[in-house]
């Protein structure tokens, strides 16, 4: 029987903090180990004990991939089932997949952690939180660790102090109408429509208008969605989430007791609750534009999420020729659930490489377009050739990602220790700036920055204020890296999670790649500091670009208005 001991588990999940001078005495305990649950909470407790310790340190490659095992076998059991038919009409088998993904990726993950703590602990104290206090886009990586602890330890007898809760269950008010704007009435506006009509569904930055531009006589119209649910789609959620969580069958072990088993379906039926309201209430108002727009083609972001499927066949249902636009950078699979198009006719891509990427995990044979990326039309318009070399660094910018469990092997600390990989160059005086993405809680990210320990940081709040540094860009998998190589800046991608580069930037060499953080540090002070690095770089980007780009001539837009134009009636007197 392994050697047992007082676990301390402190966490400071979104909206959570812990009052540290409280927990002083309890993180001070010489004959307990103290496990920090996140990177904030770990620098926190680091102040009062330096033997502090992450629970990253307690998932072995092995743990990691008996977990993805798992979640792919649980997710193989969903991909059959319909959840929301009964409330929209649609029959889309593996509707919400990706949200289970998500969520299932963070539980099974916290749940192999409990089981070692469990094993080795003969008391636990709790201190702070691992569930968020508001509901957050995804999940953090250990946000059910405490919730799991606490119901395995009371089965197994074994004294849990929990003090008071510091997560709130989910309730009807945070879907308070107050929160965002209604449906806005379009009864005028459908009046003077033309007869040839385009739906384009929340497409990024200036794509609309300038798709009403190629496309003279042709209404390119928004659809304008409502941010929150009835009261009605919250009730129906919630039957059709309870109803349909009893029938997923979670299979896990004997040796974890079934309070446990039971807590993952109802952290599921939760996650099902909180995203299909929006889904109903989306899916009503798009029936109800289609039938009164009567468009001839739909355009939208994605169909991967329940509402981008619902739309998608919405859409094909009113015969209009629906399309999804490529807005993110192909390879992160999560369980086959990203692949476009799902339900839309075509999938409009960038160039070859998302091409290909689609098609090799299942896309239909004729069912991709290249058109370019038209977010970059306006930036390939007025540079030169992506030939030109890069200047001399003399900065480093960080892209901020918050985290998303894509896989077990992920880690919330991953974003840290990328960070903290850049201190020596901190130290020797290079100037470091920081890039929020646009759904991040920027108190939370000036939080984990103020752990790092910089010196000095410079926070960029536009992305084209970070592309204009001459700098090396760090990132884990974001666009922001393709941009940055139309730019001419060396980009070093954090691979951490041990998976390697999923994006294939570094294909041909075109991005370096770090799969530690000293690994990290070498790879940024060389873009820094040796010009045969650079001119490397540069010329792999030139291959890569044209894989990844198709035209880079600035008429991405265009080459998509072309194809929504053979799908349009022709034009009457």
């Amino acid at each position: 029987m392994p050697h047992r001991m007082e676990t301390v588990l402190v966490a400071e999940a979104p909206g959570q903090s812990v009052d540290w001078d409280l927990a002083r005495d309890l993180l001070q305990n010489p004959a307990a180990r103290i496990i920090a649950c996140d990177p904030i909470a770990f620098q926190g407790a680091l102040r009062i004990n330096e033997n502090v310790v992450t629970t990253k340190a307690f998932l072995t490659p092995t743990d990691l991939a008996v977990t993805d095992r798992q979640v792919g076998k649980q997710l193989d059991g969903c991909r059959g089932v319909d959840i929301i038919e009964q409330r929209t009409g649609l029959q889309l088998t593996f509707l919400a997949v990706r949200t289970l993904a998500l969520q299932l990726v963070a539980f099974e993950k916290a749940m192999a952690l409990a089981a070692k703590l469990v094993a080795s602990s003969d008391r636990f104290v709790l201190i702070g939180d691992t569930r968020p206090r508001k509901a957050a886009a995804y999940p953090c990586e250990a946000q059910d660790l405490f919730d799991i602890v606490a119901t395995w330890s009371r089965s197994e007898g074994i004294p849990c102090d929990r003090g008071e809760r510091g997560a709130e269950l989910v309730s009807e008010d945070r879907w308070n109408p107050e929160l965002g704007p209604m449906l806005a009435s379009v009864g005028e506006r459908l009046m003077r429509l033309r007869p040839r009509r385009v739906l384009a569904v929340r497409l990024y930055e200036d794509l609309r208008p300038r798709l009403s531009r190629h496309l003279p006589g042709v209404s390119v119209l928004p659809l304008i969605l409502p941010n929150n649910p009835s009261r009605a789609d919250i009730r129906a959620a919630s039957d059709v989430a309870s109803s349909w969580s009893s029938r997923l069958g979670l299979e896990h072990s004997e040796e974890i007791p079934s309070p446990v088993q039971a807590l993952a379906v109802d952290r599921l039926r939760e996650a099902l609750s909180l995203e299909l309201p929006l889904v109903f209430a989306r899916s009503r108002s798009a029936r109800n534009a289609l039938k009164r727009f009567k468009p001839h083609v739909v355009l939208q972001m994605e169909d991967i999420s329940p509402w981008g499927r619902s739309l998608a066949a919405l859409a094909r249902t009113a015969l209009a020729w629906t399309v999804v636009v490529q807005h993110g950078l192909t390879g992160e699979g999560l369980y086959g659930s990203h692949v476009m198009p799902a339900v839309a006719h075509r999938h409009a891509c960038w160039g070859e490489s998302a091409m290909r990427w689609n098609l090799d995990h299942g896309a239909p044979p004729d069912s991709q377009i290249i058109i370019g990326n038209p977010m970059l039309d306006e930036h390939f318009r007025g540079n030169p050739p992506i030939t030109v070399a890069s200047e001399m660094p003399r900065e480093v910018a960080f892209i901020s990602q918050p985290f998303v469990p894509l896989a077990p092997a992920e880690s919330d600390f991953d974003r840290w220790e990328a960070m903290r990989a850049l201190l020596p160059l901190d130290e020797q005086n290079v100037p470091i700036a920081i890039r929020p993405h646009p759904s991040e809680d920027p108190s939370r990210l000036r939080r984990l920055v103020d752990a790092v320990g910089f010196s000095t940081v410079q926070w960029d709040e536009t992305l084209t204020a970070t592309l204009r540094r001459p700098a090396v860009i760090v990132c884990k998998s974001s666009t922001v890296a393709l941009e940055a190589m139309t730019r001419h800046r060396p980009v070093v991608l954090a691979a951490f999670s041990g998976r390697g580069d999923p994006t294939g930037l570094s294909h041909e060499g075109a991005a370096l790649v770090a799969a530690s953080a000293g690994e990290l540090t070498t790879a940024v002070q060389a873009c820094l500091r040796d010009r045969n690095v650079l001119e490397a770089l540069s010329a792999a980007r030139e291959r890569l670009l044209t894989q990844y780009l198709d035209g880079m001539d600035g008429h991405a837009s265009l080459r998509l208005a072309d194809h929504v134009q053979g799908h349009l009636p022709r034009k009457t007197r």
